[in-house]
């Protein structure tokens, strides 16, 4: 049974989740900020579990910014929603993050078409019938390392390329360099990276051919933004093994600096943008102030794809 035939969707312009009800077992609002929380809801076509958050004053009629938020290598639900702390802009920036944890675990946990596909589409659905097409201003995939290879692989398949707004690399290749390709869908695209990591800013170009595709300006700085506190989270298993981290791994969360450098007035309100986070490497969680900065990006465009099927 295909994922559309499965979930469905909401009549045109209503929420299921208005007014704080419950979506796949989860309740609303903000779920803890531990790494031991466990996830609160279920997709039932395959009954795996993954953590939603989503603010508990929508209205029926209110529209929402989605993000599919994926980790990488090692996938961890858990992990990823601290790595990435989006969901701390949910009631504000009204967003319904989901993320999910990926299912094949040998050599290691990781993203894989066979195994996942399906279920994410599944995932998307579940949140359309739920959160109501009509009120779905833009949708967004989000992915860290591996789970942004995995977003830039799915991002044009033909389930989702009529769908995602906006793609999210969050050290997980940019489009136009290296395994990021180049897509065969429109969509905006912001790429981030530690300054340190050895993957992520070795050899980034001044151009992309999105912003060429979309008729950018040139790129040039747009904004530095200094973090007073540090992110949540670090890989640690280094300091567990008693090794050293390697070269761009990344270490503890510190407070930092991130620049912004955008490819301006693109077509159609789309952002093409590269982000670069100075003395970082490929693990160290987003600091707040530059988490908040990419949710305004991820808010500012037009979106609707998925209102428009």
């Amino acid at each position: 049974m295909s994922a559309l035939t499965a979930c469905g969707a909401a009549p045109s312009g209503t929420s299921l989740a208005a007014n704080g009800a419950s979506v796949a077992g989860a309740t609303c609002g903000a779920y803890g900020g531990d790494i031991t929380a466990q996830a609160n809801a279920v997709e039932p076509m395959t009954t795996r579990e993954f953590y939603l958050e989503y603010p508990c004053d929508l209205k029926a009629d209110e529209q929402v910014i989605v993000v599919l938020n994926l980790h990488g290598g090692g996938s961890a639900g858990a992990w990823q929603r601290l790595y990435f702390p989006v969901t701390d802009y949910a009631d504000q920036y009204r967003l319904v993050v989901a993320t999910p944890t990926a299912v094949t675990t040998e050599p290691f946990r990781i993203w894989t078409g066979e195994a996942d596909d399906a279920y994410l589409q599944n995932l998307t659905e579940l949140l359309v019938q739920n959160f109501g097409k009509e009120n779905i201003k833009s949708f967004w995939l989000a992915g860290h390392s591996q789970g942004g290879m995995t977003s830039t692989r799915i991002a044009c398949t033909e389930y989702f390329g009529p769908r995602v707004d906006g793609f999210l690399s969050l050290a997980g290749g940019r489009v136009g360099m290296r395994i990021g390709g180049n897509p065969d869908c429109d969509y905006s695209h912001i790429f981030e990276t530690g300054e340190l990591d050895s993957a992520g800013v070795a050899g980034l170009p001044d151009d992309s051919p999105l912003a060429q595709r979309y008729n950018c300006e040139a790129k040039a700085l747009n904004a530095s933004i200094v973090d007073s506190e540090a992110g949540k989270i670090y890989d640690t298993r280094s300091e567990a093994t008693g090794r050293p981290p390697r070269e761009g791994w990344g270490g503890r969360p510190a407070p930092g600096t991130a620049n912004i450098y955008s490819f301006a007035n693109c077509d159609n309100g789309r952002i093409v943008a590269d982000i670069i986070r100075l003395n970082k490497g490929h693990t160290e969680g987003l600091e707040p102030l530059i988490t908040e900065e990419i949710v305004k990006m991820m808010a500012s465009i037009p979106g609707g794809k998925i209102q428009s099927l």
